[in-house]
C-alpha cells in the first residue's frame, strides 16, 4: 500500500546500474517510494500514464527518444509534472537551446552522487 504522505518517483534511464542506484538512494528515504523505473523515452510515458509519479527524475539522453522530448510529451498530458533531468554536464552543454523548453530542475549525475553521499 502507497502512503499518500510519501513522495512517489519515476526513474528514467537506459542504464541499469544508475536506476538500481536511484532505486536505493530513493527507497532508503522513509518519505520516498519509487513507483516505478523505464529504459526509454517511450517507456518512460507508459510508466508516467500508469502511476502518475509526484517527481520523475529522466536522463537527457535515452535510446529511442530524448529526454527534453519525453518530458514535453509528459507535460502535454500532464502539465504540472514534476521532471528532473539527469544529464552528464558534456551532454546538457551540447543541447543548451532545449533546456529553455522548462524542465522543472537540471541534476548532473556527479550532483546526484553528491547527494547519495551526504
Amino acid at each position: 500500500m502507497i502512503d499518500p504522505a510519501q513522495i512517489r518517483v519515476l526513474s528514467v534511464d537506459d542504464h541499469p546500474l544508475l536506476r538500481e542506484g536511484i532505486a536505493a538512494i530513493v527507497n532508503n528515504e522513509p518519505d520516498m517510494l519509487l513507483v516505478a523505473d523505464a529504459a526509454s523515452g517511450s517507456e518512460a510515458l507508459l510508466k508516467f500514464r500508469e502511476h502518475w509519479p509526484d517527481v520523475t527524475l529522466m536522463d537527457l539522453r535515452l535510446p529511442d527518444v530524448s529526454g527534453i522530448d519525453t518530458m514535453i510529451a509528459i507535460r502535454a498530458e500532464f502539465a504540472d509534472a514534476r521532471i528532473i533531468m539527469l544529464t552528464t554536464l558534456r551532454a546538457m552543454l551540447k543541447s543548451s537551446a532545449p533546456w529553455r523548453r522548462a524542465p522543472v530542475a537540471t541534476c548532473s549525475r556527479a550532483c546526484l552522487l553528491a547527494i547519495w553521499w551526504r
